[in-house]
């Protein structure tokens, strides 16, 4: 792109700067309040998903060791016979 970039006529260089900076303007300034409020509440939703993350991997643990130790219960008396 930049290499083509180069072999464009000066007023088409200028057209296409003039486009991109139009492009990616921002349509409204900013208002940080909003900002700053939204990413409270980004931090209070990324907490209780921490919560809901450490809670649901105990119950794998749980589930896990239940397993296991049915498996161990299996394979003993497997072994019996």
């Amino acid at each position: 792109m930049i290499m083509l970039f180069q072999y464009l006529s000066l007023r088409i260089r200028k057209r296409m700067l003039k486009f991109f900076s139009w492009f990616f303007r921002s349509d409204e300034p900013y208002n940080y309040n909003s900002v700053m409020d939204y990413v409270e509440k980004l931090e209070d939703r990324v907490s209780v998903l921490e919560e809901e993350n450490i809670s649901t991997t105990n119950a794998l643990y749980e589930i896990a060791n239940s397993l296991e130790s049915r498996i161990d219960i299996l394979v003993k008396e497997l072994k019996d016979v």
